[in-house]
């Protein structure tokens, strides 16, 4: 159970992928403007704690954005613009969840009616229909958050 846990993990932390988006070029302020105009963003400057945004625009010399919580207009200069980081965010893995709960109940539904065939050992339709609903979530909300984009704002190499 704790290997598949922690390999349970370790799949998850991967769920980001991370790409190059350097803001010293058009191209990658051109990225990172057309993700932020369609998905919640999460910006990351130097020397202070990542922050929700909407409303993100990045140009050449500085990026604005509004707070999601307080709604408070920011800007900062491109250059402190380590990273921003694009994902339908908590929702994206709780509707896979929840799919996940409702095919997971299915399948240990099915297989709880199928218990004439059992060997030395019988289980409860419970157990099925539980076994099924936590294997489901936990895919579930995997899948559900693969949608994770990372775009790296670090400066391209000459």
């Amino acid at each position: 159970m704790r290997l598949l846990a922690i390999g349970l993990l370790i799949g998850l932390s991967g769920c980001v992928s991370t790409q190059p988006a350097p803001l010293d070029t058009p191209e990658g302020r051109a990225a990172v403007n057309e993700r932020a105009a369609r998905l919640p963003a999460t910006l990351h400057l130097d020397g202070e704690p990542a922050r929700r945004v909407r409303d993100l625009r990045v140009d050449a010399a500085e990026a604005t954005w509004t707070d999601r919580f307080t709604g408070v207009a920011a800007s900062a200069p491109s250059a402190r613009v380590r990273a921003v980081t694009f994902g339908a965010g908590r929702r994206s893995v709780l509707r896979g969840a929840l799919i996940g709960a409702a095919a997971g109940v299915a399948i240990g539904a099915v297989a709880a009616l199928d218990q004439d065939s059992c060997g030395w050992i019988c289980f409860g339709p419970e157990v099925y229909i539980g076994g099924g609903l936590a294997s489901g979530v936990l895919i579930g909300s995997a899948v559900g958050g693969l949608g994770w984009t990372r775009l790296d704002a670090r400066p391209a190499a000459p």
